[in-house]
């Protein structure tokens, strides 16, 4: 099933801030159960969608197969799908669509010409346009990653088409579209980032000989390892929050590996995974709650799971409102994105035609009179 292993493989709510350390950690909404909005196929005309972010505004970022090529989309419940044509490209440029931030800026990676022969990170506003990032010195290409608040991007500079990693180097651009290249580590012979937060910490890994090392920077502190984010050891980071809390985990195929939690203070803390599963899980998004998202795969298969602040860790299959006849036939397999008020992106299906479905997740009210009630709608 390619959507869903591709959905699974591919950072966070974040509050605009100048720094990690002054993010105020807010009382966490709990952990409750959630109504689903299904961002419906037919609603878009496409035939396969996929969701990449998620903003405190509502707003989801995705991709969708149409005809020979794809298009990027923005969709939230009170409009539906708006389609970005500026972003739309044909079905052999690897890149669809990479994040979005408070500001509704999305980043995505185009061709240019000469026919298409290089790349170009590019950020989207809406009555904007698109503005281009040029890549860092000596280099070709350009691959946009993540957006934060600040309008700060960060991303990949080097050569194009490189399936092989080599030269490539984690970029962050400012808000005025200067490049700056983050340094590696000695024996790194490329470097890739996965996500930043609002004061400008990015995560990512260096490829070295010995194989991948997580890395978190800043301006500030310079670059760092990330103990437990190697090769040998548990994968790589998927997202950071304000607090410089980091998640992630081994990859979709690597069963065995565990999600994992990082922070200054606390080092490496495995999450582990679902009772009675096979020992298989990841963490794809941390809010600035340390609630986490993502899946467990047991002897069933994937199940897309949440973990409080205390990393305990839930089923959200078991956490479902199931009031309306559909809804009892509905399957989250992966948990993408979760903002600071608990809205959790998630890809699943209906057990009756199994096909690959996108959801929006948002927690349910919870009756004033008895707190084991629940309830969804108006």
């Amino acid at each position: 099933m390619r959507p869903v292993i591709e959905f699974l493989l591919i950072g966070v709510l974040i509050t605009t801030s100048a720094v990690a350390n002054e993010v105020e950690r807010a009382t966490p909404p709990d952990i409750t159960h959630y109504c689903t909005t299904e961002l419906s196929v037919a609603d878009s005309g496409l035939y396969y969608t996929a969701t990449v972010g998620l903003n405190r505004r509502g707003q989801v970022l995705g991709w969708g197969y149409l005809g020979e090529g794809v298009e990027v989309f923005l969709w939230n419940r009170k409009h539906g799908y708006k389609f970005i044509d500026e972003l739309a490209h044909e079905l052999e440029i690897p890149v669809k669509a990479a994040a979005l931030n408070d500001r509704g800026q999305v980043v995505s990676t185009q061709p240019i010409e000469p026919a298409g022969a290089f790349l170009r990170a590019v950020i989207w506003q809406q009555g904007k346009g698109l503005k281009f990032l040029e890549p860092a010195p000596e280099d070709d290409s350009s691959v946009a990653v993540d957006i934060n608040n600040r309008g700060e991007v960060v991303g990949v500079s080097g050569p194009y088409p490189n399936e092989s990693a080599l030269g490539e180097r984690s970029v962050i651009w400012d808000r005025h579209a200067r490049v700056t290249v983050i340094p590696e580590f000695p024996d790194s012979t490329g470097s890739r980032p996965y996500a930043m937060n609002d004061a400008g910490q990015v995560i990512g890994v260096n490829n070295t000989p010995g194989g991948g090392r997580g890395y978190i920077w800043d301006r500030k502190s310079g670059l760092r390892a990330i103990d437990g984010l190697t090769s040998g050891g548990v994968g790589f980071p998927s997202s950071i929050n304000d607090h410089g809390d980091v998640v992630g985990g081994g990859s979709f195929y690597n069963y065995g590996s565990h999600a994992i939690f990082w922070s200054e203070e606390t080092g490496t803390v495995d999450l582990g995974d679902l009772p009675g599963s096979i020992e298989s899980s990841y963490a794809s998004d941390i809010n600035n709650h340390r609630q986490i998202v993502g899946y467990a795969t047991g002897q069933g298969g994937s199940a897309a799971v949440i973990w409080d602040s205390q990393f305990q860790i839930y089923n959200l299959n078991e956490l479902l409102i199931r009031d309306k006849p559909d809804d009892q036939y509905l399957y989250m397999l992966g948990a993408a994105k979760i903002t600071d008020a608990g809205w959790i992106t998630a890809s699943g299906f209906d057990t009756r035609d199994r096909q690959y479905r996108s959801f929006l997740l948002t927690p349910a009210r919870r009756s004033l009179t008895d707190s084991y009630q629940y309830s969804c709608g108006k």
